[in-house]
């Protein structure tokens, strides 16, 4: 690429191509040293001084990195790993993330956290297909649970109807019987006779049966009649 003027990157001296580097508040950086920078550094609100101290920390990070030893690791479109016991995280979206040199960020530095969940398409699609799966679930229970509790209610309502049908069967045979027992006792009078032998000989005929005059063949008188057609 074809230098632009006499620009030169601020922090080796080199020359600048068209497109090339990061452009800064009062200079620019060429593509080799824009490399070492943190993705976190902004260059156009950054002056060369910054950049300059920026390297110079990116250095420190690198030895840190070294060291670095994560015990916790949340995966993500971002990985986050996590030493507790130093409290201190890397995030990087590379499984090789020591050659990168990601920013060793300690827990005193966080001063809030975005708890925003993004979701990509097909999550979203999963998660639609498992409201709509648990709703049918649900909509089929209750159904079910209402044909059973109809049923419950008809066969309650069977049971009580025969019953009481029962009851009144009950009733009236009861009724029938009692009354026949009454007008049987009303109409008859008992009288028990004890014999020598111990015997009981118990007398059951109505009254008008006890004083009905039996007569024998001898007594009474004959008429003669004559049937007249």
């Amino acid at each position: 690429m074809k230098p632009i003027g006499n620009k030169r990157c601020c922090i080796c001296g080199e020359k600048i191509g068209e497109a090339e580097g990061v452009g800064l508040k009062d200079g620019n950086i060429c593509k080799a040293c824009a490399r070492r920078l943190s993705p976190y550094f902004e260059g156009n609100r950054r002056t060369a001084e910054e950049a300059r101290r920026h390297l110079i920390y990116r250095i420190e990070n690198e030895k840190q990195i070294a060291e670095f030893c994560p015990h916790i690791s949340f995966a993500g479109s971002k990985t986050v790993y996590v030493d507790p016991f130093c409290e201190t995280f890397i995030v990087t979206d590379n499984p090789e993330w020591r050659n990168d040199n990601p920013d060793i960020i300690k827990f005193s530095q966080v001063i809030g956290v975005d708890t925003a969940v993004n979701r990509n398409k097909r999550e979203t699609i999963m998660a639609i297909l498992l409201y709509t799966l648990l709703f049918l679930i649900i909509y089929i229970i209750g159904i079910v649970a209402w044909n059973f509790f109809r049923i419950y209610r008809r066969l309650r309502k069977a049971t009580k109807q025969f019953r009481d049908f029962g009851a009144q069967q009950n009733g009236s045979a009861y009724g029938y019987q009692t009354g026949q027992e009454h007008d049987y006792r009303s109409s008859s009078t008992n009288s028990r006779t004890t014999t020598q032998t111990g015997d009981v000989i118990e007398d059951r005929r109505t009254e008008d049966k006890i004083n009905r005059k039996i007569f024998t063949q001898e007594e009474g008188e004959y008429v003669d009649f004559e049937e007249v057609k």
